[in-house]
C-alpha cells in the first residue's frame, strides 16, 4: 500500500486524503522486529466514547510468506508510525501507537496461490494486560480517583496519559470484588456524575491518552470548543486544483452519508429522556422514597446541551399530558443503605443521587445520529465537537443565500466514534456523530 499525493521527505499532503505511514513494525514473540508496511492493504484505528481502549485492525496482502517466516503466532506487537502536514500548515501532525495482537480472525486465498489474505486485530497494551489480571480491594474515593488508580497502578498506564475533565461528585465506600480492572473501571464509571448530573465517558484517543470526561464538558463551548471546520454535504468544489483553497474546500466535504437518524421520541421516552419515576428503598431503616424526574425542571439546557433547544414539543400530548409529565414512561428501582457506613455513602446511595439525570443525558444524546465519511484528519477524535451543514432539499434557485441550510438536522454534534481508515493509500475518517438537541426552537410560534 502506498501513501498517495504526499512528499515522503516532508510529510506534506497535497490532498486531505493523504497520510504518510513511515513504518508498520511487527515485533514477534522472539523480539524480532520487521517493517511489514509493504504487505499492508488496509489500516483501521477506532476510537470510541464507549471503549476505554483504541481498537486496531490490519488487512494483510501477503506474497512473501510472512506468516511463516517471522512467524506470526498471535503473540505480537504492532507499532504504527505516521505523520501528515497539509499545504501551508505550520505544524506536522503525527502518531506513534503500539498495539498488542488479540486475534487473527480470518485467512483466505484467491485464485492466485502465491497470495494470502488475513486480518490482524489488536488493542492497547493496558487493555491487553487487563485480560491477565484481577483486582480486589476496598475503595472510598470518587470514581475518577479510583479509575485513575486502576489505570496507573494496576494497568501501568503512564500517569500523564490519564486525563480527567469534569467535577466528579460521586463518592462512596465499598469493596471491589474479584474482577478484571477494566470491569471495575466500568463499575465506577456508571456511578460517576458531575455538578450538572451528566454522566462521564471513559475512552482513549489517537494521541494515546485515556480520558475520563463528563458529557457536560464535551458539549461545553469553553471546555471543548468547536472543531475548526464546518462540514458540508454535497458541496461542489470550484477552486483551482493544487491550491491551498482547493485543499481547504475538499477537507470540508462529506464524502459519504449513510445515517440511521434514530429520531424517535418513543424510545427516548422509554429510556428516561423526558420523565421518569425513580424509587429508592433504604434497607437500613426500611424507608421508601420516590423521585420524579422532569426534563423542564431538572435539565439545564443552556449549560449542558449542544444547541440549548428543547427536543420535544409540549403541544403533542398523551392523555392530555406532555412527555415530561409522564414519569411512568421509565420506572427504575434502586436499593440504598444509607447507614452502611458512617460519613460515607455506599455504592447504591451514591448512584441514587444522580441516576435519573445520567439516564436522561444518555437518552437525550440519541436525538440525532449520523454516520459519515470525511477526508482523513488526525485531529478528528472521539469527544470532539463538530458542525455539520445539510442543504435544504429544495431548488437552491428558489432560496436566498441565508436560507440554504436545513436548520433542523444541521448543527453541532459530538463525535462518539471515529475509525481512522487507510484504504488503497487514501485516508478517511468514518464518524458516528450524535446530538442531544435541535437547532430550531420548537417553542416558537412559527418554526418554519
Amino acid at each position: 500500500m502506498k501513501s498517495l499525493n504526499i512528499d515522503a521527505n516532508t510529510g506534506v499532503a497535497s490532498t486531505p486524503l493523504s497520510l504518510l505511514i513511515d513504518r508498520v513494525e511487527l515485533t514477534n514473540y522472539q523480539g524480532k522486529v520487521q517493517d511489514i508496511f509493504p504487505v499492508v492493504a488496509t489500516v483501521s484505528i477506532i476510537e470510541s466514547l464507549y471503549s476505554p481502549s483504541l481498537l486496531f485492525e490490519l488487512g494483510i496482502k501477503d506474497q512473501s510468506n510472512l506468516i511463516e517466516d517471522l512467524p506470526i503466532i498471535g503473540q505480537e506487537k504492532i507499532t504504527i508510525i505516521a505523520r501528515r502536514k497539509g499545504l501551508n500548515e505550520l505544524e506536522e501532525r503525527e502518531i506513534q501507537l503500539t498495539f498488542f495482537v488479540t486475534e487473527i480472525p480470518s485467512y483466505s486465498r484467491g485464485e492466485n496461490n502465491n497470495e494470502q489474505l488475513y486480518v490482524i486485530k489488536g488493542i492497547s497494551e493496558f487493555a491487553f494486560k487487563n485480560s491477565f489480571m484481577t483486582i480486589c480491594r476496598s475503595y472510598r474515593e470518587p470514581s475518577s480517583t479510583e479509575i485513575q488508580k486502576i489505570f496507573v497502578n494496576d494497568l501501568k498506564l503512564e500517569e500523564d496519559k490519564f486525563n480527567v475533565l469534569g467535577n466528579d461528585l460521586s463518592k462512596s465506600k465499598g469493596v471491589i470484588n474479584i474482577q478484571r480492572p477494566l470491569a471495575a473501571a466500568e463499575f465506577f464509571k456508571q456511578a460517576a456524575y458531575d455538578d450538572k448530573g451528566s454522566p462521564f465517558f471513559l475512552f482513549q484517543t489517537l494521541n494515546g491518552n485515556v480520558n475520563f470526561i463528563s458529557l457536560s464538558k464535551l458539549v461545553s463551548a469553553q471546555e471543548n470548543p468547536q472543531y475548526g471546520k464546518d462540514f458540508f454535504v454535497s458541496k461542489i468544489g470550484n477552486k483551482r486544483p493544487g491550491t491551498q483553497e482547493e485543499y481547504t474546500e475538499t477537507s470540508k466535504n462529506i464524502i459519504k452519508l449513510g445515517s440511521k437518524l434514530n429520531l424517535t421520541k418513543y424510545k427516548q421516552a422509554a429510556a428516561g429522556a423526558f420523565a421518569s419515576e425513580n424509587n429508592f428503598l433504604d434497607w437500613s431503616d426500611k424507608t421508601y422514597q420516590p423521585k420524579i424526574y422532569d426534563f423542564d425542571a431538572d435539565i439545564d439546557r443552556e449549560a449542558s446541551t449542544l444547541d440549548q433547544q428543547k427536543v420535544f414539543s409540549e403541544q403533542f400530548t398523551i392523555n392530555n399530558l406532555s412527555l415530561n409529565k409522564i414519569p411512568t414512561s421509565h420506572s427504575e428501582y434502586l436499593s440504598v443503605n444509607k447507614q452502611a457506613f458512617t460519613e460515607f455513602d455506599n455504592y447504591g446511595a451514591s448512584q441514587g443521587k444522580s441516576r435519573f439525570k445520567t439516564n436522561a443525558y444518555h437518552a437525550l444524546l440519541e436525538t440525532f445520529t449520523h454516520d459519515i465519511r470525511l477526508p482523513g484528519d488526525l485531529q478528528l477524535n472521539a469527544g470532539r465537537k463538530i458542525r455539520i451543514n445539510f442543504p435544504k432539499a429544495k431548488d437552491p434557485a428558489t432560496l436566498s443565500q441565508a436560507d440554504l441550510t436545513d436548520e433542523l438536522i444541521s448543527g453541532l454534534f459530538i463525535i462518539t466514534s471515529c475509525s481512522h481508515s487507510i484504504e488503497g493509500g487514501k485516508y478517511f475518517c468514518d464518524l458516528r456523530i450524535k446530538r442531544d438537541s435541535f437547532g430550531i426552537d420548537l417553542e416558537a410560534e412559527e418554526v418554519i
